[in-house]
């Protein structure tokens, strides 16, 4: 038996919505639902429902159903060289949880507010001239440095800009995103590195791949998050946990945008992404690797050859390659590429 079904694990972040993941977790307690964890990573294991352990105890994938209330912190996540990097101080070491590289992607369930990595210089610019002289240090800071000092002098040198003025002078659908973040965030020191950042709406069934380095922020919605096993998320404001400037800024890398793709029927998997998504409704699909995650999100996932079944809220760990499932309702399939 080649598969093993599993049940998420609940993730009570402040920032989740009340009950959200409820029909996906029964019994679950009151109050706010962030993430249900599908996988092995130790932070919040799976519970082992019927089937074979892995062989290994540890799947390198790890799913997400993910219910944003309210903004995430903005955070990037260290690529190989940055995690070896971190790990060679103590200080910066106890930032990480693992030794993973979390390159992440977000598949919108429900219309997903996302801060989509960071603007161009010159729109930057343009953003922060808005805000008059109080920040004319940092226009100059990124015409003349780029991104990571401009950033570092805002959460260096606070200053008291009119953050409705800088609303308004965005385009309107940014604006509506931008103004989730000051509802939340208003009096955070760091709110002005979000408008370093492009918002931007996620429709259902839009992917958007954050490869690690990339610096972003989810913002509210509904949807499915897939990712190489790691928890290292190292953050630059919008949250009451720790804001490590220098070691955060160390790993990111002004170069990289999430790539925004469509995971219906076919699959997605960015040239850089380790792995690759597709969403499955009313079909068979047939896994082409091992170490894959098929998550039932609605109706089921039937493994002929096991006989076993994932329900609504369950998802498949699959050991080999080869499994035929057939997935009546939705699922969400992930696997590493070769």
């Amino acid at each position: 038996m080649n598969v093993t079904v599993i049940a998420g694990a609940l993730q009570p972040y402040a920032w989740g919505r009340h009950g959200a993941l409820a029909e996906f977790k029964p019994g679950a307690p009151a109050g706010p639902h962030a993430e249900l964890w599908f996988g092995t990573h130790p932070a919040a294991a799976s519970e082992h429902v019927a089937g074979k352990a892995t062989a290994s105890g540890h799947a390198p994938l790890l799913m997400k159903i993910l219910a944003a209330a309210s903004p995430l912190s903005i955070q990037v996540h260290p690529d190989g060289d940055g995690v070896r990097r971190l790990l060679t101080d103590s200080a910066t070491a106890a930032l990480l949880s693992d030794e993973g590289i979390k390159h992440e992607m977000l598949i919108a369930v429900e219309s997903f507010d996302v801060l989509a990595g960071l603007r161009c210089v010159e729109e930057a610019a343009a953003v922060f001239e808005a805000a008059g002289p109080i920040c004319a240090d940092v226009v100059d800071a990124l015409r003349d440095s780029g991104h990571l000092k401009a950033i570092h002098l805002l959460l260096t040198s606070p200053r008291d800009a009119d953050l409705d003025g800088l609303c308004a002078a965005l385009p309107a659908d940014e604006a509506r995103i931008m103004r989730q973040v000051l509802d939340a965030y208003s009096t955070d020191t760091a709110v002005l590195v979000a408008f370093m950042l492009k918002p931007r709406t996620l429709q259902p069934g839009q992917a958007m791949y954050v490869p690690a380095g990339s610096v972003h922020a989810y913002v509210n919605g509904l949807g499915i998050e897939v990712m190489a096993a790691s928890d290292n998320v190292l953050r630059l404001g919008l949250t009451p946990k720790t804001i490590a400037v220098d070691a955060a800024l160390s790993i990111s890398n002004p170069a990289l945008t999430p790539t925004i793709g469509e995971v219906l029927g076919e699959p997605f998997a960015p040239d850089t992404a380790p792995f690759a998504v597709m969403k499955v409704v009313d079909a068979e699909i047939t896994i082409p690797h091992a170490d894959a995650i098929a998550l039932a999100y609605d109706g089921s996932i039937h493994d002929p050859e096991s006989g076993l079944t994932a329900n609504k809220g369950q998802a498949f760990l699959i050991h080999a390659a080869g499994p035929v499932l057939h997935v009546r309702g939705t699922a969400y399939v992930a696997w590493p590429r070769a």
